[in-house]
């Protein structure tokens, strides 16, 4: 199947052009509408659609790159959905994310424009690409993206179709939007000292295989995720993956590109080691390893910033923590510096996604010689347990338990879970009343009915005031009916005083309790 000029379902998914099906927000005020992380699929959101004529509030990556994918499919075309972590956003095609400081290592906002995303998804489509080449050469999955990031080559805000074997070879010119989605794979990360607007810009240092990590899919028939960064590029620093990203660096014209292609670093040595997995409300650390390859004495200055940031890097962000180091390291020596960040000094600047951005700005006094890095961080958050009683019938009601300890050092206020499936036609929301305390299980239940055999999901999500985006999913089997006796005469909700409201027919018939157990 082949598509002209970006004839496909990304089109219509977004509502920055076509008054389409998502509107996007990337704030963290959501009143008027349902948070992105508050959707559990696609089929609700095209329901809302359909029944209103306007366009759903709110998305993000996930939803738009959800949405399009369940359109495509219906319409015939193999489709899947593509997630890519630590993504590039380019905003000039360079195929450099160039980053300006200033000498104490704070970002320069009016030069910073690119950025990187914590994590992003878009989606691939099977179609030929007569367009490109007589041969079928770029044949095959190609990238398709709804997420309104910025406009492309026609003005519209959408990525592709583009390539992906044009992507792996560096062929960024063919259309559509090489140079973008290049970037968003496989862009080197240049760092750039800036000294007042008549001085020369420094290039501090740059990093070649930072962006562009564990691009991934779902794998066929199986809940398991399918790495295809090999798809997208060879394997980083590799003969081949440097040729790639020279041929692309050469067709472009942008100025950083061209200083960056023909400057030689020197050879000082500074690493951000991994951070620990940490649950949230847990304190974490942040390490920096020096190593001194010379036979000298030198001290180095080094300022870490630790600032709260949403998953796409937005120039919103929140200083959560800020620390001067000063250390000595002697000749052919290594040390070690570190910087802890407690609960008490982030729990009132977390993001939506408890996502954080690490950088440390160091400089040798001796040789006046400075270098950057950054890293992003995510703290890991609870996960829902689903748990159900007895054997799951066609037509009979089953209870499903959903439960998670609050990590937090304080409490959980205004907390309401809401459960799909195991048909996902309904979504069943149940508030919780009074708070759940630090340390304290918060659970409840809910009374299902499913419609349909087969393999089914439920999923599970939680929100609060304090802690969002938590989630959990089960899978489970439901069984067909052999005694016919599956007929339900109303469906009821019971209160704490065990009164009895009849509800709407539907397949989700749901009793719930709250209770909190300590842990």
């Amino acid at each position: 199947m082949f598509f002209g000029a970006k004839g496909v379902p990304e089109t219509i998914v977004n509502s920055k052009d076509d008054r389409g099906i998502v509107v996007g927000n990337w704030g963290e005020d959501f009143s008027g509408g349902t948070e992105p992380t508050g959707w559990h699929g696609s089929a609700a959101i095209l329901q809302q659609f359909y029944r209103t004529k306007r366009s759903v509030k709110f998305g993000q990556c996930w939803v738009f790159s959800g949405v399009t994918c369940t359109i495509a499919r219906c319409l015939g075309i193999p489709c899947r959905v593509i997630t890519n972590y630590l993504s590039a956003h380019d905003t000039h095609n360079s195929i450099t994310v160039d980053r300006f400081f200033d000498e104490d290592g704070e970002p320069v906002k009016k030069l910073n424009k690119d950025s990187i995303w914590n994590f992003h998804s878009w989606d691939e489509v099977w179609m030929s690409r007569p367009d490109l080449s007589a041969s079928g050469a770029y044949d095959g999955w190609n990238v398709i993206d709804a997420t309104p990031q910025e406009a492309s080559t026609d003005g519209t805000y959408r990525v592709g179709p583009t390539s992906v074997e044009a992507i792996k070879y560096g062929e960024v010119t063919r259309p559509y939007d090489g140079f973008f989605v290049y970037a968003e794979v496989n862009a080197d990360e240049v760092y750039w000292l800036y000294r007042e607007d008549k001085k020369p810009m420094k290039l501090i240092t740059h990093s070649t295989d930072t962006i562009g990590v564990n691009i991934s899919t779902k794998a066929e028939l199986k809940d398991k995720r399918m790495d295809i960064t090999s798809n997208y590029k060879h394997k980083e620093n590799s003969k081949h993956e440097r040729e790639s990203m020279i041929k692309a660096l050469k067709m472009t014209r942008n100025y950083f590109s061209r200083y960056y292609l023909n400057e030689k670093f020197e050879d000082v040595r500074f690493e951000l080691l991994p951070m620990e997995d940490r649950l949230i409300g847990q304190s974490f650390e942040v390490q920096v390893l020096t190593t001194n390859h010379s036979n000298k004495v030198y001290t180095v200055e080094m300022t870490v910033h630790v600032r709260a940031t949403p998953y796409n890097a937005e120039a919103q962000s929140w200083l959560v923590k800020q620390e001067h180091l000063v250390k000595t390291i002697g000749p052919r020596k290594r040390s070690d510096a570190s910087v802890v960040v407690t609960f008490d000094e982030y729990k009132n600047r977390l993001s939506s996604q408890a996502i954080f951005n690490v950088s440390v700005m160091t400089n040798v006094l001796e040789t006046d010689y400075q270098f950057y890095m950054f890293s992003d961080y995510r703290l890991r958050l609870p996960d829902i347990k689903i748990e159900t009683e007895g054997e799951i019938i066609v037509g009979r009601p089953f209870t499903c338990h959903v439960s998670f300890l609050n990590p937090l050092a304080r409490p959980l206020t205004k907390g309401v879970f809401s459960i799909e499936g195991p048909d996902y036609s309904t979504r069943v929301t149940l508030p919780l009343k009074g708070i759940v305390p630090a340390n304290e299980v918060a659970s409840t239940f809910a009374i299902l009915t499913p419609k349909s055999a087969g393999k089914k999901r439920i999923t599970a999500k939680f929100k609060s005031l304090e802690l969002n985006d938590v989630d959990g999913m089960a899978a489970i089997s439901v069984a067909e009916d052999t005694d016919g006796n599956n007929n339900i005469e109303r469906n009821v909700i019971i209160d704490d005083n065990n009164n009895e409201d009849e509800l709407p027919e539907n397949d989700i018939n749901y009793t719930t309790r709250t209770h909190r157990t300590r842990h």
